[in-house]
């Protein structure tokens, strides 16, 4: 007998194994993208997506263009890690398109922790931040930009956003979350 829950996680693993590029290219009606494992998000893979609102992701591989002109989305939440030898891959032109009304939060690393990781990317992924952000106008913040704000206005708080973000937070500091 098939839950909510057994089913969810069917339709996670379905994604993870079978993500093609442009795979939901021009799919105005798909609205929120939340795959909060280890993933990849090929090439186009949601470009032109118009409707996507929210982006909650955590790439294993972030290929070229897979978020071009998806204009919709008013907050972007990526949760980029180092594991070890492990460490997520973004490629050029991931954003390509976005508007400056548009916020990309990079939860786990300050901008130097992003920089490095995008260091250790092999010859054929090797990007650098500007590359990464090339073509997109999005206001990008960093794991030390959030700390330092006095309100943080998020659409979903979970376990893994409150541990990668409040890790580093002291008892002096205050932060008010809205938008719960």
């Amino acid at each position: 007998e098939d839950t909510e829950e057994s089913f969810e996680y069917k339709v996670v693993n379905e994604l993870r194994n079978y993500q093609k590029p442009f795979m939901f290219k021009d799919c105005t009606s798909l609205t929120e993208y939340t795959f909060l494992e280890k993933c990849t998000v090929e090439k186009g893979m949601f470009e032109g997506c118009t409707g996507l609102t929210e982006i909650n992701l955590m790439p294993s591989y972030l290929h070229e263009g897979a978020f071009k002109g998806c204009t919709g989305v008013r907050n972007a939440y990526l949760y980029p890690y180092v594991e070890g030898s492990a460490f997520s891959r973004i490629y050029a032109n991931a954003f390509d398109g976005w508007t400056a009304e548009q916020n990309i939060y990079i939860m786990t690393m300050t901008r130097d922790e992003f920089i490095a990781m995008l260091a250790k990317n092999t010859a054929s992924t090797k990007a650098t931040i500007d590359e990464v952000f090339a073509g997109c106008n999005a206001k990008v913040y960093f794991k030390d930009d959030i700390l330092k704000m006095s309100t943080i206005n998020v659409g979903t708080l979970n376990s893994m956003f409150a541990d990668a973000l409040f890790a580093t937070t002291t008892a002096d500091q205050t932060i008010n979350i809205t938008g719960l």
